[in-house]
């Protein structure tokens, strides 16, 4: 990833590299704790994703950072509730043929009986 980022005639030493990921670990470290606070304050089980842009916001990140983030944020509210949707309509086409599955070996059970008696 970091790759990516470079112009293709910059390379990342190796030495960078594990110090780019180690500050990066520190900084998902240290806005966990600070949405877990927030989730705390307020009660709850779960870190969503609102307690992490108020984390952002509390550990004083620049609007040049925060703006992306929620302007991604709606996006990844509506990509969530249609995986959530396409689960359930999973489990409802799974029930849905779960019964088919059974009522077709009620009938078939049925003439099965009829034939032989």
């Amino acid at each position: 990833m970091v790759q990516e980022m470079l112009p293709d005639d910059v390379t990342c030493a190796r030495d960078a590299y594990d110090v780019l990921m180690s500050c990066c670990i520190e900084f998902v470290h240290l806005l966990a704790a600070e949405a877990n606070e927030i989730c705390e304050a307020e009660q709850k089980r779960t870190i969503l994703p609102e307690h992490i842009v108020a984390a952002l916001k509390r550990l004083e990140f620049g609007e040049e950072f925060l703006k992306p983030v929620e302007e991604a944020f709606p996006e990844h509210k509506k990509d969530a509730k249609e995986r959530t949707t396409e689960r359930r309509n999973q489990r409802e086409k799974s029930v849905v043929t779960d019964e088919m599955l059974r009522q077709q070996q009620a009938l078939l059970d049925k003439a099965r009986e009829k034939f032989f008696n």
